[in-house]
């Protein structure tokens, strides 16, 4: 099992009230401002999630998922249309029947509960004598602003259940049993063949596994439940829609990525320097192949596997050309891990680093490149709750619960 220290840390009755009054107002501005935003015509929230229902609608109607007009190019990457593998779009199509607000409800009560299930497991993994009200509370009294976890709630983004796909990842890296190995494989699976980019932890998983074989058994989930998931689409609509989905993507590769809303490192370089959409596209490249680089080194090198698995986290985000700013959510469940695991002598620089990047986050609604800001507090809020015993200069590697 990757060494841990179960922590206790009690928050006085003043601050656990305040938590909550703060999560109270919080979450009933959020829900008020997204009502507002879907009253309106058109809708100014839920457009994400309406694409996605959309899709599942046309294949309701035994159509193809994919809207002509999604075939035509040039495009730009902030253009509207439905782009992801059929498979989406067919398991969505059993909600035909909901509106677009009735199923946002039900998308953001589920991805909510997502993170409170992540949060309450790490709990238990990492601070199993702090009360559930104690540690739930100030998290979910944050998590609405956490701006790119609030924008992907609003519109529907999938990228909102992203702190429960990357939180079951960390708990079964963390030393969870067989149930939190195949669920964490599940999610990934469904988060790969439904947005791609997480794709590159799958070589996460493979590289660790040498030092804690657990990992393999993740990427047996992994892969076992992608192949399920695609046999599962070919079995509902054939070939013909992942021929369509073939063209979206040929299509996807011409969109031009050069816009300051793409908070990927290339586009925004390529911004600074004033260059051209084909310098930001050799960037793209180099970052791509960065961060697999990250991905291996931090897997076969960091001690500390939460710390390993943030910085694969990390550069998950960048693989594909267009990284946009909701896409930094997937650091939740780290930023939670480091709040439960600090040490008594960490917990003020641990929480003011996470405050910290809560307030980075909220700059993005001005300048979206922030993300990054807080995606570096958070990663430096892991690295500070290293346990000790992990941070040791020649201390051996840790050997997993789960090694053989």
């Amino acid at each position: 099992m990757e060494a841990t220290v179960p922590r206790r840390f009690a928050l006085p009755a003043p601050w656990l009230a305040a938590s909550l009054l703060l999560g109270t107002i919080c979450w009933a501005g959020i829900a008020a401002l997204t009502a507002g935003l879907i009253s309106v015509q058109p809708p100014e929230a839920g457009f994400d999630l309406d694409l996605l229902l959309q899709a599942g609608r046309r294949v309701a109607e035994g159509l193809s998922p994919y809207d002509p007009a999604s075939l035509v190019t040039p495009l730009q990457a902030r253009d509207l249309f439905y782009s992801y593998p059929p498979v989406v779009a067919q398991l969505l199509s059993v909600t035909a029947g909901l509106s677009t607000a009735a199923m946002l409800l039900l998308w953001g009560v589920g991805s909510v509960g997502g993170l409170i299930l992540v949060t309450e497991a790490l709990r238990r993994r990492l601070a199993p004598a702090t009360s559930v009200l104690a540690g739930l509370a100030p998290v979910l009294a944050v998590a609405p602003l956490v701006f790119p976890f609030s924008v992907a709630l609003m519109f529907g983004n999938l990228d909102a259940w992203f702190p429960l796909v990357y939180g079951l990842l960390l708990l079964a890296a963390l030393g969870g049993g067989r149930p939190a190995r195949v669920a964490a494989g599940v999610g990934l699976a469904a988060a790969i063949v439904a947005k791609l980019h997480p794709a590159s932890l799958v070589v996460w998983l493979a590289v660790r596994g040498r030092h804690h074989r657990a990992m393999w058994g993740v990427l047996a989930a992994t892969v076992i439940s992608g192949a399920a998931l695609v046999l599962v689409s070919l079995a509902i609509g054939g070939a013909a829609p992942w021929a369509d989905y073939l063209t979206v993507v040929r299509a996807e590769a011409g969109a031009i990525i050069l816009t300051p809303v793409n908070v990927g490192p290339a586009p925004q370089i390529a911004l600074l320097l004033g260059a051209s959409e084909a310098t930001a596209r050799v960037l793209g490249v180099a970052v791509a192949v960065a961060g697999l680089a990250l991905t291996v080194w931090a897997a076969e090198r960091s001690r500390d596997v939460v710390t390993s698995l943030a910085l694969a986290a990390v550069a998950s985000l960048v693989m594909l050309p267009i990284t946009w700013y909701h896409y930094p959510l997937a650091l939740m469940p780290f930023a939670i891990a480091a709040y439960f695991r600090a040490a008594p002598d960490q917990a003020v620089t641990v929480r003011s680093l996470l405050g910290a990047a809560v307030l980075a986050s909220l700059l993005a609604i001005l300048a979206p490149v922030a993300v990054w800001l807080a995606v570096a507090l958070v990663v430096a809020a892991v690295m500070r709750t290293e346990p000790r015993e992990v941070r040791a200069p020649h201390a051996p590697m840790v050997a997993s619960a789960g090694a053989a």
